[in-house]
């Protein structure tokens, strides 16, 4: 089958999909659909997944086998950028490995041949070695390690636009909303042959700016790792970077949606935590941030909606039947965070305020706020300071630059669900 032909397979099933999974959701809400009827829309979307899958890997297949006789024409500038080859080679990967090993960083000069290509890549990208804050850059595949790690710890910035920048500053510009139209004209004769037409409501442009700022970590790595296979090692600091990773970008987002007022949905008062919820999409939000809007909370508060049921006694919780897994709570995704990342808030005073405040975020975090990266996580290795000398171990320093600012402070909302002291 044609490429073509295979994506344009792969659009109509798609949007099958997403007409059986919305018949679904239509049975949950009715009374009088039966067990039967039910277990068919289920087994309806499961066969349309399959087939997905299946014709997704069938086209990432068939644009692998084309790529080499397109790359040059179908790249965007700037795709594979020198550095990025470089990154990518055996050579880099090895002369990566044995600077950790033996402790060499740009800012110490040691120039040599086998760590050139390191050298180069900082160069190239924009750095100047010898005056380096930082380490050298990651290969490619440990910058992918570390990728599918932080993938795995379901990381709040998937819910928020990331983008990445080469400029340590630098800024973007928003439309904070359009009002008005094109302008009527009353002729096309204008005095002095300049055209008199306002600007409209260009005054909404905004300009956000952005900062990096530079983040780093050591871990300890024994002598017998260091002298491990090369794969050994990137895996192991793979994994311990990317999980510290998660914690400070998670730290930066929670930041800019701690900024949102609060407002308290109290757990049985007339105007019930759901109903407040069903506001603040309907009334809170502009209906285009509503109708790409997301709930975000912890443990505490899933929980307390995961509770929550219809008048015949059926969770208010629903399938994530596009997704395949997770929930929606009135066709909109819940995402959960755990308590230590997303603590709930408790109130120890006495008094009508005491108790707990489940922490609750609604809105099209996308739109919300962006998460800037400066690259790739940069290392740098030492054996004589720290506790590496007294310990015969390796410290490795890894460093990254991010910063996060809010876009749209009007596309979310914050609220609490308060459980009063008993």
């Amino acid at each position: 089958m044609e490429l073509s032909k295979m994506r344009e397979q792969l659009v109509d099933l798609k949007n099958q999909l997403k007409t059986a999974s919305q018949e679904g959701l239509r049975l949950l809400d009715d009374a009088s659909a039966t067990t039967e009827g039910m277990t068919a829309a289920q087994d309806k979307v499961k066969a349309l997944r399959a087939k997905i899958a299946i014709l997704q890997d069938a086209v990432a297949q068939e644009e692998s086998s084309q790529l080499p006789r397109a790359m040059q024409a179908a790249r965007k500038p700037g795709e594979d950028s020198e550095v990025a080859q470089m990154r990518r080679s055996p050579e880099y990967a090895r002369a990566f490995c044995r600077a950790l090993r033996n402790g060499v960083t740009p800012g110490k000069g040691e120039y040599h041949d086998s760590y050139k290509i390191l050298f180069d890549a900082l160069t190239t990208s924009g750095g100047t070695p010898a005056g380096s804050d930082g380490g050298f850059l990651v290969p490619e595949d440990v910058d992918v390690q570390v990728r599918e790690v932080m993938r795995s710890l379901n990381p709040l910035s998937q819910f928020f636009t990331r983008e990445e920048v080469k400029s340590g500053k630098g800024w973007r510009v928003i439309d904070k909303g359009a009002t008005k139209g094109f302008e009527k004209l009353t002729g096309e004769a204008v005095p002095d042959g300049v055209p008199v037409i306002s600007q409209g409501d260009s005054s909404m442009f905004v300009k956000v700016p952005y900062n990096l700022e530079t983040y780093g970590l050591v871990v300890p790595v024994s002598s017998e790792l260091a002298a491990d296979e090369a794969g050994q090692l990137m895996r192991y600091l793979s994994r311990y970077f990317g999980k510290r990773l998660v914690n400070t970008e998670n730290a930066l987002l929670q930041g800019l949606l701690k900024t949102l007022t609060s407002t308290n949905m109290v757990a049985g008062s007339a105007m019930t935590p759901l109903d407040e919820i069903r506001k603040a999409l309907n009334v809170a939000l502009d209906p285009e941030n509503s109708m790409r809007a997301m709930i975000l909370t912890n443990q505490d508060g899933y929980n307390y909606l995961d509770q929550l049921k219809d008048a015949d006694g059926r969770p208010l919780l629903t399938p994530d039947l596009a997704a395949g897994s997770g929930t929606m709570l009135r066709g909109r995704r819940v995402a959960v965070l755990s308590n230590a990342s997303m603590p709930t808030r408790v109130v120890t005073t006495t008094g009508a305020t005491k108790g707990d405040y489940y922490p609750v975020y609604i809105g099209d975090m996308e739109q919300f706020a962006t998460l800037f990266a400066g690259g790739p996580l940069e290392m740098a290795s030492t054996d004589v300071g720290g506790a590496a000398f007294r310990s015969y171990s390796l410290e490795v320093r890894g460093i990254a630059r991010l910063d996060a600012q809010i876009f749209d402070k009007a596309a979310a909302v914050r609220r609490e669900i308060f459980i009063p002291a008993t």
